[in-house]
């Protein structure tokens, strides 16, 4: 797969807390939508904090590359203080 954009969605309860583009360019608010519709599809199947790294596929497509721990993810440009209260929330509940 080709993807001429990733971005990395840090997400609590299954609200996005911080995001940013870590690869290439591409719309960002397009892969918050999409990220938005798939978390309220999807909500019962995420952990209560997740990273979700979507990705834009031949400048149009919005694909979820993979999911992630928060403890175990890169900051890759995102909120310092809106991950740690992830991180805090995956090591207390």
């Amino acid at each position: 797969m080709n993807f001429t954009c990733e971005m990395r969605f840090f997400i609590l309860k299954d609200k996005i807390c911080t995001f940013s583009t870590y690869e290439g360019y591409g719309n960002i608010h397009g892969g918050e939508a999409f990220l938005k519709e798939f978390i309220s599809k999807n909500h019962h199947l995420l952990p209560i904090t997740c990273v979700l790294d979507v990705g834009i596929i031949n400048n149009k497509d919005y694909a979820i590359i993979e999911a992630n721990p928060v403890w175990g993810s890169g900051l890759n440009g995102c909120d310092a203080f809106e991950t740690a209260k992830c991180i805090l929330n995956s090591t207390t509940n």
